[in-house]
């Protein structure tokens, strides 16, 4: 029994670009050509899209790190005024986020802890009232 080898041609898997920008469009060559290169910016478009919705999720994320970095649960209750003048300050509607949630916290009796009242995903819904 002989061995049959078959070597794979990586490059018949590459568009012929050059027809597509020759304007043969209506060959095979270049209608596929220009089908890969929309995927292509497709793809690209997409990558930037998520890079960019990444980043800004960074940045919003760090902004509320800082805002309660060495606060401890203790000194909440103290500092809560002051958070909540500086939550005013924040930008892009992230000091209104504070303030509902801060108002959803309620103090014990001796006023020395907080607890709250909503759980986290009520504050990560777009609508607060979804229809069942």
């Amino acid at each position: 029994m002989e061995t049959t080898i078959i070597k794979f041609d990586w490059t018949l898997l590459w568009p012929n670009l050059s027809a597509l920008f020759a304007g043969q469009i209506d060959s095979t060559d270049g209608f596929s050509a220009f089908i890969v290169l929309a995927l292509w910016c497709i793809f690209f478009w997409a990558l930037i899209l998520v890079a960019w919705k990444a980043h800004n999720a960074r940045r919003i994320i760090n902004q509320f790190r800082s805002f309660i970095q060495g606060i401890t649960p203790d000194e909440f209750v103290k500092k809560r005024r002051d958070m909540m003048n500086a939550a005013k300050r924040l930008p892009n509607g992230f000091g209104q986020l504070w303030i509902d949630f801060d108002r959803s916290l309620v103090a014990s009796k001796d006023g020395q802890r907080l607890y709250r009242t909503l759980d986290a995903a009520y504050f990560l819904m777009r609508d607060p009232c979804p229809q069942v």
